[in-house]
Parts: structure tokens; C-alpha cells; sequence
């Protein structure tokens, strides 16, 4: 620009300063929406807490709250601060932002036996600020409030970040010497997006070329430096020079930004567009992001039936969609056989759907949804819009009942009534039970489904029936699945009485089966991960789950390749580490289980540390950090906060992470572009 205006260019110094003035102004308005993410985190607190001080209830408001007030929690209610569970009935709590744990956490008031590296969702005596109760009720004493709670922590991360460890033992010298390093960098533009780095060092090789020529056409004059000579020295220069480049890249980047936007991906910032181009590794979240954050049954067992499963299912909601298959044959209507085993599995799924209090139903109850011709497993012609009311356990087993037809009114039609007697879920028994009368014989049938843990000693089974059963516990918890057992017992009326009492209602148990959920990936989320390997990309999976469950999600939609199955590690082992020793490590590890926003933060800037261009994903409170410090940042828009949201460059409209092979696709198809602009097409050379 400088150099039009001083060879009175003027049309020429205009059109640049002009495209240069519009890019200042674009870029300063995305950074002002950018600092709106401070605001967001600021929305999540509660208005207001009721404590108990005094003897006295008072409702206060969330900022009013000091350390050892006794808040009363109630179910549906926010934290206002982070609490330590001093009394909970039934209560859980939903941390998925905060934790990325897709199931509700279970709280208690005992004091853990671990020592104060638990992890964040493994802290099951705290209750975390900003999130909610789902079920129960209880009391908590504040031990945290406003930028000391784990949500200010991570808003800390996010205006701050951390102070770099390996800047606290330098002298003044060495450290005035890396601020100047670091802002001759600035000034060069040798920081930023790789096309930045690449388009700045071919600005100052052309710049050089460019005194270089001017010094040629001067000492051939033997720098007799008339006006002639000054102005054609100068014209040199400025030839060499692309002052259209500017021009063309905002135009190019505007285009790319409006063929994003149809591919479910709208660019908050503008150079993160070409930026995503040159990524070399992508570091997402699982729950959300590569599942669906939803819970479906994946796998059912019962003595005489042997091991079905539910496969390639869509919408977990539709109970007729997905295939069934028992010991790995298909499952149809058709065959006998397969109808005699289907016998096998209905005193299980009846207990499933009697023991429940959630609800399945249809949007639109005018869709074709006839179940009449269609069997278990058979998709319908046209998707059906489904919705679900309750606990996401409760209604994967409410669709699991829906599958066969055996829906609570169906079944209650061979009893008398509703369930006499009911003990609701207890968080510290980890099971529920429910005791219905049967028609006819007056017998009443106690049916129990629970954890593994809670429901086993009180099975009154052989020793070898007992084996058979851990077996096959074993065999599905190591594929990262969440085991139920479900069992029943049948008493006599006269002892009906008995059956508020807890202990006698819940004790000497027949085992019916077990039943496996497990959040699912998306259907495309394999596909998409294959092109980014293709495409040499590394994608790591850092999440808040628990690390059997972690791996078995990398496995199936490819993350951990075959050879690099010991790529895994706990968060509490990676938070250990110092940078050096991170550093030192061959590779870093693909999945990280039981994350908090410290560690997703370390794993990006060891990324960093290797050179490697990091793209961040994820949907919750606890990636924020992370989605601002990577180099590329990318929300989901359905699922995702406001501050994952404000923190990112991208946000996905669809939360898919198949849209983020497109955005790479996009980049590079952008990187090209300029690429054709700034070098010529090379001469063909005759063979």
C-alpha cells in the first residue's frame, strides 16, 4: 500500500487500504462476540439458594453464599456452589457438562476412601456448581463458592489459562529475551495458522527480493540516483510484490465461509477456515460428539436364551429399529425357533417393563407406525418422531419392552392391579423393587432389577449358576457396557405384610438375566474417522467417562487401531506427569478417560509443544478451556453450551463429527486455491 501511494497509485493504494480496513473491522467484531464467553459462564450460576442458617430457612441469592452455609438441595434445582454431600436420598445429580459423564452421578455422603487425585465425576461426595439435580433430594455444605468453585476453575482457564511452569525458574535476562523474540515474531507474522506462517515468510523473501532488484537497478546506474532512475528502480520492486493477494484471499476465505455454512458448519472466525486446513491432529470428546449421548440396550442375557444383541441402531428411541440376533444368529418372526427363544426372554423383559417409571411415545401419532406387521428388529418404510419422559436407563429399557410388544399395560392385564408395594431406586443399594399381585392364585410376584454389586448377594442361586453369571458380567463390563441384573420371586398372599419391609421384599431373588446399555457412536462417526486417518490426521478421544468405557467407544469407531490398543491412560496418571516427561513420551495417548479441563488444556498445549496443529471438539462446560486454547476450536450447536460455543471458531449446526472431515476438505481445498494465486504453474517438461 505504501509503495502504490508513493509511485501515486492512487486507485491501487485505495482498493488495498480498503481491503485491508475491511479486514480490521471483521476481525474486530469476532473478537468481540469472542469475549461474550466470560458472560455465558456467569449465566450458569443459580439466582438464588435456600440455605439453613439459624435455624432458619432463607432463599438467598447464589453470590450472597459463604463457606459453611447449609444448602438444601431438591430435586430439579441448580448448585449454586460446589457443596459436600452431608445427606442425599436418592440423589443424583446430571454433570454432563461439567464432566462429560453421559449417565446421571450418583451422590452420597460418605467420605471417599481415595486420596485427593480422584477424579472429577469419580468425587462422589461433591456437588458441583452449575449443575443439576436430576432425582432425590438432600443437604450440602458449601466449600466453595464463585471463581473457587470447579466452574470458576474453568472459567479461570479460559480468561488466564496457566502460568507455564518451565517460565518460573528463568532469569529476567532469558525472559526479556523470549518477549522479544516472541513479539519480533508477531510483528513478522511468524505466529498464527499455518497459511499464515507460510504467506508471511513468502511476504518477507518477496520483500527482500524487492530491495534486492531496487539495489540491482541503482548500482547499474552506479547509483546516480535521478528521478528516472528512483521511480524505474521502485516500479521493479513494486512488480514483484502481489498487492492483489490480500484482495484475493478475503474473497476466497468468503466463499469458503458460505460453502461451510451448507455443510452444517458455521466459521465464527474467518482465519480458522483456511487454519483447519493444516490440521494434523484432532482431539475430541465422546459424549455427544463421537455418540449420541443417549443410552440404548446393547445386549441381553438370560439362562435358557443365551447372549441377544441389538446392532446398527439408528434412533434409539424407535423400538423398531436396529437388528436382533441371538448367539449371533439374525432374529425374525419367521423361524420357530427363534420365536421359542424369543419365549425365553419374556420373563425378563416383563420385569424390565413393570420395574420402570418412564414413557415412550410418538410425536405424531397420525405416522404409520403399525406394529402389527411389523417384527422385532424390522425397520419401518418411514421414520417415526419419538420422544421420551424419565431417567435415560429407564426409557432404554421401556424401548427395549416395546420391541416385543410388551408394553406395562399389555403385561398388567394378568395381574389385579398396580404394583402393591414399590421401594424406589436407592442410590447407596443401587437397585429398586416392585411387587405386583397376580390374577387368578392371588400370588404375588416381586420383580428387582439394580447394579451387578446390588444385586447378586441377595440371589438365592448354585454355586455354579453364581459362576455362569460373573462370567458373563465379566465378559460384557469389559466391553465397556453398563450391566443390570434383573430378578424376581414369587410369595405367598399371607405373607403380603412382609413386603414393606425392604429387607425381606428384596432377599432370597431368582435370577431372570442381565441387561447391557451403553451410550452408542454415531453411524458416521466410523466413516469419518477412517478419512481423517486416511487423510493422516491422528484423532484422540479425551472424555469424562470411565476408561473401559472409553475404550471400547475408540474401538468400534476406529480411533484405536490395531497396534495401538496400550495407547490409553487414565487422566489422573497424565495430570501426574510433568511437561518434560510428557514430552518424553513416544507418542502421546489416543484416549484419555476420566478428563477435566486441566488435562484436555495440557493435552492440546503437548500437541503444541510438538508442533502439531490441534483441532479441539466438544459440546460441555469442561471443554471450553480446551476449545480456546487449541489452534482450532469446534463446538456442537444442538447439543453444545453457550461457552463451549463462544469459546470456539466453528460450530457444527448438526453435531457431527463427519462435518469435520468436511470443514478439512474445505481448508484444504482453500489452502490450494491460494496456493494457485501466489505460485505459477510450472512448465511442462517434454519426456
Amino acid at each position: 500500500m505504501a509503495l502504490s501511494y508513493g509511485t501515486l497509485d492512487f486507485i491501487e493504494g485505495a482498493v488495498i487500504s480498503a481491503v485491508i480496513l475491511l479486514n480490521i473491522v471483521l476481525g474486530f467484531v469476532q473478537d468481540l462476540r469472542a469475549e461474550r464467553q466470560m458472560q455465558s459462564l456467569l449465566s450458569l450460576a443459580a439466582p438464588t439458594a435456600v440455605v439453613l442458617r439459624e435455624s432458619r430457612l432463607e432463599t438467598v441469592k447464589a453470590e450472597n453464599l459463604v463457606i459453611g452455609d447449609m444448602v438444601i438441595i431438591s430435586n430439579g434445582a441448580m448448585i449454586p456452589a460446589d457443596l459436600r454431600i452431608s445427606e442425599s436420598v436418592n440423589l443424583e445429580l446430571n454433570e454432563a457438562s461439567l464432566t462429560g459423564e453421559s449417565l446421571p452421578s450418583t451422590k452420597r455422603s460418605e467420605t471417599l476412601a481415595v486420596g485427593p487425585d480422584v477424579a472429577i465425576g469419580d468425587r462422589l461426595n461433591i456437588a458441583y456448581a452449575s449443575t443439576t439435580v436430576s432425582k432425590g433430594r438432600g443437604t450440602g455444605i458449601v466449600i466453595s463458592t464463585g471463581m473457587k468453585t470447579q466452574i470458576g476453575n474453568v472459567a479461570e482457564l479460559l480468561r488466564n489459562g496457566e502460568q507455564k511452569k518451565s517460565d518460573e525458574n528463568i532469569g529476567p535476562f532469558l525472559r526479556a529475551w523470549r518477549i522479544f523474540l516472541s513479539g519480533l515474531k508477531s510483528i513478522l507474522g511468524l505466529v498464527g495458522t499455518p497459511m499464515q506462517v507460510t504467506l508471511s515468510k513468502f511476504a518477507i523473501m518477496l520483500f527482500g527480493l524487492a530491495i534486492l532488484l531496487a539495489i540491482i537497478v541503482f548500482s547499474a546506474n552506479k547509483w546516480d540516483l535521478q528521478n528516472e532512475v528512483v521511480l524505474y528502480g521502485i516500479c521493479v520492486a513494486v512488480a514483484v510484490i502481489p498487492e492483489s493477494l490480500i484482495a484475493v484471499m478475503t474473497v476466497t476465505i468468503a466463499v469458503g465461509v458460505k460453502a461451510m455454512a451448507q455443510g452444517h458448519v458455521v466459521v465464527r472466525k474467518m482465519a480458522s477456515l483456511e487454519a483447519i486446513g493444516g490440521v494434523t491432529n484432532i482431539c475430541s470428546d465422546k459424549t455427544g460428539t463421537l455418540t449420541q449421548g443417549k443410552m440404548v440396550v446393547h445386549k441381553v442375557w438370560a439362562p435358557q436364551l443365551g447372549v441377544m444383541s441389538i446392532d446398527n441402531v439408528t434412533n434409539i428411541l424407535d423400538p423398531k429399529d436396529g437388528q436382533l440376533s441371538i448367539n449371533g444368529e439374525a432374529l425374525t418372526t419367521s423361524k420357530p425357533s427363534s420365536y421359542r427363544q424369543m419365549q425365553e426372554a419374556m420373563p425378563l423383559i416383563d420385569a424390565v417393563a413393570l420395574c420402570n417409571s418412564a414413557s415412550v411415545s410418538k410425536k405424531n401419532p397420525g405416522s404409520s407406525t403399525d406394529s402389527s406387521t411389523n417384527g422385532p428388529g424390522e425397520k419401518l418404510s418411514t421414520a417415526p418422531v419419538w420422544e421420551a419422559h424419565g431417567d435415560p436407563t429407564e426409557v432404554a429399557l421401556r424401548v427395549l419392552a416395546m420391541r416385543f410388544r410388551r408394553e406395562k399395560g399389555v403385561i398388567l392385564q394378568g395381574y389385579s392391579n398396580e404394583a402393591i408395594v414399590e421401594h424406589q431406586f436407592d442410590s447407596s443399594l443401587k437397585r429398586m423393587s416392585m411387587a405386583f399381585e397376580m390374577g387368578g392364585n392371588r400370588n404375588i410376584n416381586v420383580l428387582a432389577k439394580g447394579a451387578s454389586e446390588a444385586i447378586l448377594p441377595i440371589l438365592n442361586i448354585s454355586d455354579e449358576d453364581r459362576a455362569l453369571l460373573e462370567n458373563q458380567l465379566e465378559k460384557m463390563a469389559s466391553d465397556g457396557l453398563r450391566v443390570l441384573c434383573v430378578a424376581s420371586k414369587s410369595v405367598q398372599d399371607s405373607d403380603r405384610h412382609l413386603l414393606s419391609d425392604r429387607s425381606f421384599a428384596e432377599s432370597g431373588l431368582k435370577m431372570l438375566g442381565l441387561v447391557a446399555l451403553y451410550d452408542p457412536p454415531r453411524v458416521e462417526t466410523l466413516g469419518a474417522v477412517q478419512k481423517c486417518h486416511q487423510a493422516g490426521i491422528e484423532v484422540h478421544m479425551l472424555t469424562g467417562d470411565h476408561i473401559s468405557t472409553a475404550t471400547a467407544i475408540a474401538k468400534q469407531v476406529g480411533i484405536l487401531r490395531p497396534g495401538h490398543e496400550t495407547s490409553v491412560m487414565k487422566a489422573q496418571d497424565f495430570d501426574k506427569l510433568t511437561d518434560d516427561e510428557i514430552d518424553k513420551l513416544r507418542t502421546l495417548p489416543v484416549v484419555i478417560a476420566r478428563c477435566s479441563p486441566t488435562t484436555k488444556v495440557r493435552m492440546v498445549e503437548a500437541l503444541d509443544r510438538r508442533r502439531a496443529f490441534c483441532v479441539m471438539t466438544g459440546d460441555g462446560v469442561n471443554d471450553a478451556p480446551a476449545l480456546k486454547r487449541a489452534h482450532v476450536g469446534i463446538a456442537m450447536g444442538l447439543a453444545g453450551t453457550d461457552v463451549a460455543k463462544d469459546a470456539a471458531d466453528m460450530v457444527l449446526t448438526d453435531d457431527n463429527f463427519a462435518s469435520i472431515v468436511k470443514a478439512v476438505e474445505e481448508g484444504r481445498r482453500l489452502f490450494d486455491n491460494i496456493q494457485k494465486v501466489t505460485i505459477p504453474c510450472p512448465a511442462r517438461v517434454a519426456t
